[in-house]
């Protein structure tokens, strides 16, 4: 298991932070950055399914992280039901110009 959450935590970064160093009219850079929002839902279902299939000792903290990982997918779809969206913008590049936004989506952008 912690090899499969490597190999995601590896994918992700290295598609979010491809961009930076492909060409700017490149087709996969602009792929990468029109699906900004799908990228991040994956990512987000992947820790959330992480987050089940993980043994913790002691349950309370399971299920509180599980928790809090839930109110950073609410906070996530309200960001950008609510504030991105209408912006026209997707959820990251809304975050990033509107920092205070990231108490929305807590620790979720934070990695």
């Amino acid at each position: 298991m912690p090899t499969t959450r490597s190999g995601l935590v590896t994918a992700a970064v290295v598609i979010g932070t491809s961009t930076d160093f492909l060409p700017e009219n490149s087709s996969l850079s602009d792929s990468i950055k029109q699906n900004l929002d799908l990228i991040y839902d994956i990512g987000a279902g992947g820790l959330g399914i992480s987050l089940l299939l993980i043994h913790i000792y002691v349950t309370e903290i399971k299920q509180t992280v599980q928790a809090l990982w839930a109110l950073d997918v609410l906070g996530s779809l309200a960001t950008y039901t609510r504030l991105a969206q209408p912006a026209g913008d997707n959820s990251i590049q809304y975050i990033i110009h509107n920092p205070t936004a990231v108490w929305f989506v807590g620790p979720s952008l934070q990695h």
